[in-house]
């Protein structure tokens, strides 16, 4: 082709010129559709700061897109419609939320006065209202939670009267069931994440100063003989291992050393099989919460010391989300510690922008509006090819 070119002129050297550039332009809209086919990219919401504050943290996510998290002290509830809500301190020091389920309560922690002490204790807000949780024993009174299902259960960890005992409160109300420990009633256990069946899961002390994960199943048979419905789930051959979340089928994912207690690695738990996540080549990595869709969040860290955000699916593997993120919205921003997911594929947590900390909240968008919004760009180089073309061709 080069060669018929250089050797004709005129009307037929054009013609031969405009050909090839129709097919260099044909390839780069085709390179532009599957840039990035393989992969979801995220736009990249700033959830903003309440009036006074300098920094924000989201905590978590429900399926109506509903986030809730902290901003100078304070709790927030965010959503498109409405923006940043303050839902206050109510007078309590040091509060926090922790989840918010699909009917908006939210689960968090606060110091509360008790005379004569200030322990730690539970709360659930429900339509404006913050209710205190009860505890387990009777001497410090500490409560700490962790996660809330659609009935408004409460999953967490409180002071019994002899260790600190996992926990499932009622709906309403105050009280709360004592879940036990792995063993026996004299150690600790604690619970990190609860589903739509109310299943718990978190971490429990075993013998030789272990401490397992476990998955509690009411009415469940797989545990111990002293406590049949709170089942280990073991370690990726290390000492330790720690549930944070689990799917409504009962995926579990959270973190465990490796053997020799070598490293700590992010785990899926499912169907009696602990899989490695890995660290992608990091020192250490934990897993934070699961989606039904089995799509898993957490954190990888360096040897310096930062953490990245990642992601994991089956279809992929594990990815960071620093390098999924829109290059529009997403320019500027980076993200270390995401905490929440939901069945959309929504994720929350905390990102920097030029110095600042701010709630952040990540959408997926759909491969094919991505694909399609490539191809512009692919566009406006074919007629770049083909301007420069007809250059070459009028000076034949």
């Amino acid at each position: 082709m080069l060669q018929a070119i250089q050797l004709t002129s005129g009307r037929r050297a054009m013609g031969l010129l405009v050909r090839p550039a129709g097919v260099i332009c044909g390839a780069v809209i085709l390179c532009a559709l599957g840039a990035r086919g393989a992969e979801t990219l995220y736009s990249v919401t700033n959830l903003g700061i309440l009036p006074g504050a300098d920094s924000s943290k989201a905590a978590s996510i429900n399926d109506r897109g509903q986030v809730t998290g902290q901003s100078g002290g304070r709790v927030f509830l965010w959503d498109a419609k409405t923006g940043l809500q303050d839902l206050g301190s109510d007078g309590f020091a040091s509060i926090t939320a922790v989840a918010i389920n699909n009917i908006g309560q939210i689960a968090g922690n606060a110091m509360v006065y008790d005379p004569p002490n200030y322990p730690l204790r539970g709360l659930r807000w429900t339509a404006g209202q913050w209710e205190i949780l009860g505890f387990l024993g009777n001497f410090y009174r500490n409560t700490m939670v962790s996660a809330i299902d659609d009935m408004g259960r409460i999953a967490g960890a409180s002071d019994a009267p002899t260790a600190m005992h996992a926990f499932r409160s009622a709906p309403t109300g105050a009280e709360l069931v004592d879940l036990g420990s792995l063993n026996g009633n004299d150690d600790d256990s604690g619970a990190g994440g609860i589903n739509a069946s109310g299943q718990v899961v978190g971490s429990s002390n075993v013998a030789g100063r272990q401490r397992h994960a476990f998955l509690w199943t009411e009415g469940g048979t797989d545990g111990p003989p002293s406590n049949p419905q709170m089942r280990d789930l073991g370690t990726l051959g290390g000492t330790q291992s720690q549930a944070n979340g689990t799917s409504d089928s009962g995926i579990v994912v959270g973190g465990s050393s490796t053997a020799g207690d070598a490293a700590y690695h992010a785990f899926v738990w499912e169907r009696g099989e602990m899989t490695d996540l890995g660290t992608l080549g990091h020192i250490s990595s934990r897993a934070f919460a699961v989606n039904n869709e089995g799509q898993v969040i957490g954190s990888i860290w360096g040897a310096d010391g930062n953490a990245h955000a990642i992601i994991w699916d089956r279809k992929y593997g594990m990815r960071q989300l620093n390098e999924l993120l829109h290059p529009v919205s997403g320019r500027g921003w980076s993200i270390a510690v995401v905490s929440d997911i939901n069945n959309a594929g929504q994720i929350v947590g905390e990102g920097e922008y030029q110095g600042q900390s701010r709630a952040i909240l990540l959408t997926p968008i759909p491969e094919p509006a991505w694909e399609w919004m490539m191809v512009p760009m692919g566009v406006v180089a074919c007629r770049a090819l083909r301007a420069r073309w007809g250059n070459v061709s009028s000076k034949q």
